[in-house]
């Protein structure tokens, strides 16, 4: 079965949970909540748009839901990951810089665990760097390219196929890539890349705004290397729906009535 899904950064796309960009606001704190405005914080009638600027703008957030998500994220890893003796040496090599950016395997899953806890799922893409040029296994430790994780957020996901089996056969998502801008800048560029077992696509943006073939080759797997990490209430890869899914809303609840409360208070005290 396939289907589609998109965050909030990509609106062109049906969003298929609505607890994503829920949890991405409430996790953003109380600028990210006034950044949404009459999304979570209603306008109401007959309240004139200067009024309701300025209220929105002394608006506070109480972080209920995101210190619930760290607090459990704590407690699950509160004793670090420990290898043990079977991990092999290759694998055990890469733990220290598990995502290729400086982050530990325990780092790594406590960010993944977080996601997956906010928004029901998420993924973990093992990636390697495309050397242009290698031919061999031994060109490519030449190089010193290395396997790394990636963590997949499911507002990021634009489709996906099934098998009967169970494995995925097909996942194309939006990432970005950072490429140099001149001798001192970087720039980020969006993209999207398709995988299906044993090849893969980059998509990229042209001046007209058509998305076309950046970059394609093959991969030795003959799987796609994506793990899901489900923490909802259901199995599915990409659409489980949080847990938390209940504090979001008393949690936006709350941000509605602060707002309220405070209004009654500024006209009675003045």
């Amino acid at each position: 079965m396939q289907q589609q899904a998109i965050t909030k950064t990509h609106p062109e796309v049906l969003e298929l949970s609505p607890y994503w960009a829920m949890a991405d606001a409430l996790i953003g704190g109380t600028l990210e909540m006034r950044e949404k405005g009459e999304l979570y914080l209603p306008r109401w009638p007959n309240e004139e748009k200067d009024s309701y600027e300025k209220r929105i703008a002394c608006a506070t957030l109480l972080p209920a839901f995101s210190e619930t998500v760290a607090n459990m994220t704590g407690r699950a890893f509160r004793a670090p990951l420990i290898p043990q003796d079977n991990v092999p040496p290759k694998v055990a090599a890469i733990l220290p810089v598990f995502d290729g950016q400086g982050r530990s395997v325990d780092r790594f899953a406590m960010e993944v665990f977080a996601c997956a806890l906010a928004a029901g799922s998420a993924g973990i893409l093992v990636d390697m760097p495309f050397v242009e040029g290698a031919t061999t296994q031994a060109d490519i430790v030449a190089a010193g390219a290395r396997p790394y994780a990636v963590l997949i957020e499911p507002d990021s996901i634009i489709n996906w196929r099934i098998g009967k089996n169970g494995a995925i056969e097909h996942l194309r998502f939006y990432e970005e890539a950072e490429e140099p801008d001149g001798d001192f800048n970087t720039k980020r560029i969006k993209q999207i890349r398709a995988l299906w077992p044993g090849r893969f696509e980059i998509h990229r943006l042209n001046d007209k705004g058509e998305w076309v073939l950046h970059l394609a080759g093959a991969m030795s797997l003959d799987v796609i290397p994506y793990v899901p990490v489900v923490l909802g209430d259901d199995d599915h890869v990409v659409t489980a729906k949080p847990k938390l899914r209940d504090l979001m809303h008393l949690n936006i609840e709350h941000w509605q009535s602060k707002s309220d409360q405070q209004t009654i208070l500024h006209v009675a005290r003045v």
